[in-house]
This record gives C-alpha cells, sequence and structure tokens, in this order.
C-alpha cells in the first residue's frame, strides 16, 4: 500500500487539529459550569474560547489550514444552552446546537478580529471588547422574568 505525500499531510493535519480541538474541550470543560446559571458558565466558555484562540499557532491551524467548526467545542456549547433550555432560562424554541454552531462562528471571527490588532495595546481593547459583547450577546438569549 503506498501513501501519497497529500495522504499523509493530510492526516498529520487531522491529527493535530483533533489534539488541538481536544486541548480546547479540555480546558472548556475544566470551567466552573454553575447549575445555578448554566448561561453564565456559556459566558465563562466563550471568553475562554476567545483568549485561547489568540495562540497564533491555534489559529493557523484551526482557522487558515483547517477552518472546520470545532466539533467538541459546539457539543460543549450545545449541552449548555440545552441545560439552560430545560431550566426554562432561554426560549423553548431555540435549538440549543444552532445557539453554539452561530456563537462559534461569532467566537472564531472575532478572535481573528482581536488577533489582527496591529499592536499589543489594540489587542488588549479589542479582547476587552470581544469578551465583553459575547457576555451581553448570551445574556441576551436569556428569557426575561418581567
Amino acid at each position: 500500500m503506498h501513501i501519497t505525500t497529500s495522504a499523509l499531510r493530510s492526516r498529520l493535519l487531522d491529527a493535530v487539529v483533533r489534539k488541538m480541538d481536544n486541548e480546547l474541550n479540555v480546558q472548556l470543560k475544566a470551567l466552573p459550569r454553575s447549575a445555578k446559571d448554566p448561561l453564565r458558565a456559556l459566558v465563562l466558555r466563550v471568553r475562554a474560547y476567545i483568549e485561547k484562540t489568540q495562540d497564533p499557532v491555534f489559529q493557523q491551524i484551526v482557522f487558515s489550514d483547517a477552518p472546520a467548526v470545532v466539533k467538541d467545542a459546539v457539543i460543549t456549547l450545545s449541552e449548555i444552552v440545552q441545560e439552560a433550555k430545560d431550566r426554562g432560562d432561554v426560549p423553548k424554541k431555540i435549538s440549543p446546537t444552532a445557539i453554539a454552531t452561530m456563537l462559534i462562528g461569532a467566537l472564531s471571527n472575532a478572535s481573528k478580529w482581536v488577533a489582527a490588532a496591529p499592536d499589543d495595546a489594540d489587542r488588549a481593547e479589542r479582547l476587552k471588547a470581544a469578551t465583553h459583547s459575547v457576555a451581553e450577546l448570551v445574556k441576551g438569549l436569556r428569557v426575561s422574568t418581567s
């Protein structure tokens, strides 16, 4: 059996992406998961995602070389949204997987925007803006109790 160089590169890239995906998922799952407020846990995880994706190696591999949705991150976020839905914290009509997929897409773009800052000071400001904005975005999912 002969393996082409292209096939070998593809397998290697798949293995690297899987490893990075697993590392990110482990880090996200290590964050506190508050049963009292799953949306707060979601905010913590999406902030961690933006921060983790500032690593240039991560960006090159996941966003450029293998531009796919980080599947385990979608699953993790989807589980949290489902928990919030089960508790009545978010509307019953939403799809946790759709919300998680949209969040990951938005987070990927926000991560690229932060990383593209021209200098460290601007990068810090963009990171702050992105993490605060995503917290507000997640708050918008909450069912109004008034």
